[in-house]
């Protein structure tokens, strides 16, 4: 009585143009496919033509005789015992006599459907990657791109950065190919024209705004940069996604006050902030930018007025046309609308990645969505938008 696998190698080591040899892989692969091997894996497995193993099955079907089996595993051989008794050549005893001194745990074990799952069970994290990695590669073509989509962290000197730390993490983990930030990290409130002359206006200096919003954008970008750091030293494939930074009012707030004070051009503007040095493309207020077909800016003005659009996410993608993404607006608003062509269109309003109360709104005001929002499968102009919550950030990747 002998197993598949010693079977197998015994019937691999024969002269494969006689008669009884013939007959002796017929038998094995009916034995294998009673145990429930695909016929493409028994032709594999026995190095035969698939369409040999076929007609042999078939036939079998048909009304021939199953061989004897005893236990699943376990092959009682109905082969001349002439040929059984032959000598096995000096190679297959190797083989044969390194099989019975192998570990436990590397001896072949099949499945239901008689596949080897030595090398699963024994968790190789190198065969799972490369499942992984074909996976992708299959559906790389098909699928469209991740883009993250970020507005209004509204950093300024007195608050906590934490947040910005947990967007950074989401970024390191799920590694979007494309980042878009639609503006007013900066917040800039010493050139708020709101608080001008009021007390709350006390105290407010445009270098401590502007320190503010760097150091808001190193803890933005530090969980990716340790990500390529250690991708470099691992000698790995660097992490490097397009980084878009459309800038908001509150940026545009320091071109303005350039604009009113010519002496301090240079010194003070979205020009003189340098996001550039973090990676970003830097669109103009109010420019937007075409990504896969959406746009993208910190919110789309009326060209007649220089206003915002109102109204919802719907009324704005029926004026605006085209598929679209802002901020500004401290709200989660999501529409879709099929077109004439078969086709959809997305508008998306989320403009609130931040987790402090600005006084202003009042306590009712401040009750509102924030987070940030994950395109996926972004192309031709549509996505599958998975609204992310600064509470689900805090819990996943926040520190006690």
């Amino acid at each position: 009585m002998y197993s598949l696998t010693m079977m197998c190698l015994l019937f691999k080591e024969r002269d494969l143009n006689t008669t009884h040899i013939t007959r002796e892989w017929k038998e094995l692969a009916i034995t294998l496919a009673e145990q429930g091997m695909s016929w493409r894996k028994i032709a594999k497995y026995l190095e035969k033509p698939k369409s040999s193993v076929s007609d042999a099955l078939r036939q079998h079907y048909k009304g021939y005789v199953k061989p004897n089996r005893d236990l699943v595993g376990t092959y009682v051989s109905t082969i001349p015992s002439e040929v059984l008794e032959a000598e096995p050549s000096k190679e297959f005893q190797e083989k044969l006599l390194a099989l019975e001194t192998m570990k436990l745990d590397e001896v072949p074990v099949f499945n239901k459907n008689g596949v080897d799952m030595t090398r699963i069970q024994q968790g190789s994290d190198k065969i799972k990657k490369m499942v992984k990695m074909h996976k992708y590669n299959t559906l790389k073509g098909a699928i469209g791109k991740r883009l993250l989509f970020i507005c209004d962290t509204q950093v300024k000197p007195e608050i906590k950065r934490d947040y910005l730390s947990w967007i950074g993490e989401l970024i390191a983990d799920k590694q979007p190919d494309i980042i878009v930030h639609a503006g007013d990290h900066y917040d800039f409130p010493s050139l708020s024209s709101y608080d001008k002359g009021k007390a709350s206006a006390e105290g407010k200096r445009v270098k401590a705004d502007i320190d503010a919003g760097n150091e808001g954008m190193k803890v933005l970008l530090t969980p990716m940069w340790d990500l390529q750091k250690q991708q470099i030293a691992n000698n790995e494939e660097v992490y490097s996604p397009r980084m878009v930074f459309t800038v908001g009012n509150h940026e545009n707030r320091a071109d303005r006050f350039a604009e009113d004070n010519p002496e301090m051009q240079g010194l003070v503007g979205v020009d003189a902030l340098n996001l550039e040095q973090f990676g970003w493309e830097v669109a103009p207020f109010l420019t937007p930018v075409e990504i896969e077909g959406v746009f993208f800016a910190h919110y789309f003005a009326n060209p007649m007025t220089g206003k915002p659009y109102g109204g919802s996410a719907l009324s704005m993608l029926k004026t605006i046309g085209r598929s679209f993404a802002m901020g500004h607006r401290q709200v989660l608003d999501i529409a879709i609308r099929p077109t004439i062509d078969g086709k959809q269109q997305i508008g998306l309003i989320a403009g609130a990645a931040y987790t402090h109360q600005e006084g202003y709104k009042g306590v009712a005001g401040n009750n509102h969505f924030r987070g940030v929002v994950m395109f996926n499968n972004l192309k031709d102009g549509y996505a599958n938008l998975c609204p992310i919550n600064m509470e689900y950030l805090e819990l996943r990747y926040g520190t006690t």
